[in-house]
């Protein structure tokens, strides 16, 4: 191996001893470093074989962390495609996982709104635009927050 290609793994090993990285991130991260676009392509292919960069492992490991954080699904997988990760990948890494959408989303709405019981349309409205900006999806808000007609 030449000194760069050395120089190289060592600086992908290095960032990811810090955090899963996806392919796309570490790739950029890399070239930042001026490390050659063939290079980086090399080194995180071999990677990738050895098993040491996994872009699977690394949507489990973010949507553990942002569901944490009370983040519904399709906003996770928003912020998954942007990080290079492949939809199939997302779909099925958020369906294998344990998570209850729905219970998160009442957990959500607690914080932010207590146990207020809605009184109105508005209540009802601004209650919704609050968990679709979290990203839950329709199905999740209906589960929580009931008919608006009821």
């Amino acid at each position: 191996m030449t000194k760069e290609k050395i120089a190289c793994k060592k600086k992908s090993l290095d960032l990811l001893a810090r955090r899963e990285h996806s392919v796309l991130e570490l790739t950029s991260k890399l070239l930042e470093r001026d490390f050659s676009e063939d290079l980086v392509a090399n080194v995180l292919d071999s990677l990738v074989e050895e098993g040491i960069l996994n872009d699977e492992r690394y949507a489990k490991e973010f949507l553990y962390f942002k569901s944490a954080k009370g983040q519904g699904p399709v906003k996770i997988k928003s912020q998954l495609q942007q990080k290079g990760i492949k939809s199939q990948s997302i779909d099925a890494v958020i369906e294998g996982s344990d998570q209850d959408w729905i219970a998160l989303a009442k957990q959500v709405l607690d914080k932010r709104f207590g146990k207020e019981v809605i009184n109105d349309t508005k209540d009802y409205a601004k209650r919704s635009r609050y968990l679709v900006s979290r990203g839950f999806k329709a199905e999740h808000i209906l589960n929580v927050l009931g008919s608006p007609y009821e």
